[in-house]
């Protein structure tokens, strides 16, 4: 019954998911459980975007950077629509799934 997962559920599983979650707006029950109040922003994520997104976040969690992992990540943002300026470095798509969701790295590709 953790917050973590949660979102994970109303995220990867329903599309549809509590788009406010600050501390006002979340109460651990007595038993311990996430209780989450005030619905007034959601979000609905289509199931192509939710299956893209977990990809990137077991992309961003098992990275060994590896030049095949960064080619998977460049193929990945592109299937997503991600577009970077010409200047771009190659691995910007790599670089910004890390910085979103892997907050640990004080380093990113390219």
């Amino acid at each position: 019954g953790s917050l973590t997962s949660a979102f994970g559920k109303m995220i990867l599983e329903e599309g549809f998911f509590h788009a406010d979650p600050h501390p006002g707006n979340v109460y651990v029950m007595p038993d311990g459980t996430p209780a989450l109040i005030d619905f007034g922003q959601v979000k609905r994520i289509g199931y192509k975007f939710r299956r893209e997104f977990a990809e990137l976040v077991l992309l961003v969690a098992d990275n060994k950077d590896t030049r095949e992992e960064y080619d998977a990540g460049i193929r990945l943002g592109q299937r997503m629509g991600i577009k970077f300026s010409e200047a771009a470095h190659e691995y910007a798509p790599v670089a910004l799934g890390i910085f979103v969701l892997d907050w640990s790295r004080a380093e990113l590709p390219g």
